[in-house]
């Protein structure tokens, strides 16, 4: 099988994010087409071996990747919504928390993302729901270890988590943004300003 440049492309970003929905790999990649091709050429590309494709079951999208399957299946989509939809900004960086060690990430919080946009460095926290409020406040607190400007982004799917997180955070973290996951998941699809209130 002949690798398109488009192919590549795809392939290396698979190596940063490790696993990507299809449809995910639909709105980067084939932006102007059905996911039909897009599975067709998945099932190609998996039948080469250049990946593999994983699918929890039949009632939930499939997942393409390197590697053995997430764990944490949703955490790892939500996160690459977000760097999807903050690499429409144009970042100078965006590393996701499997990342950080490379950099010789010391700190003892390691959130789930770092991102630099117009000079401004993001820590992203996607919640999930999995940790009680008391979790989150300890998490919170350790954020005062950093020694660097930067603002706490924080993305749940409902409204009702994302006002508690965020009055959790705002008590120990200076400067905090909250948006729901489908506002992630829209600026990711569409072009649009996403790292602002």
């Amino acid at each position: 099988m002949r690798l398109t440049t488009r192919d590549k492309e795809f392939l290396r970003k698979l190596q940063r994010c490790k696993w990507l929905t299809t449809s995910q790999i639909q709105r980067t990649f084939f932006p102007d087409v059905s996911l039909d091709p897009v599975r067709k050429r998945m099932r190609k590309l998996a039948g080469a071996k250049y990946l593999q494709s994983y699918q929890r079951h039949h009632m939930t999208e499939m997942l393409h990747g390197l590697g053995k399957p997430p764990k944490q299946v949703e955490h790892l989509i939500g996160i690459n919504n977000i760097r999807l939809a903050a690499e429409k900004e144009g970042p100078d960086f965006f590393y996701a928390y499997w990342e950080l060690p490379a950099f010789g990430w010391d700190y003892p919080i390691v959130p789930d993302a770092v991102c630099r946009i117009a000079r401004i460095l993001y820590l992203f926290e996607y919640d999930t729901g999995t940790e009680n409020l008391a979790q989150l406040q300890v998490k919170f607190r350790h954020y005062e270890c950093f020694d660097f400007e930067y603002v706490l982004f924080l993305c749940a799917e409902t409204e009702k988590r994302l006002l508690k997180l965020k009055a959790l955070a705002s008590q120990m973290v200076p400067e905090v943004i909250a948006k729901l996951m489908s506002e992630v998941r829209d600026k990711e699809g569409n072009n649009g300003e996403f790292c602002y209130i």
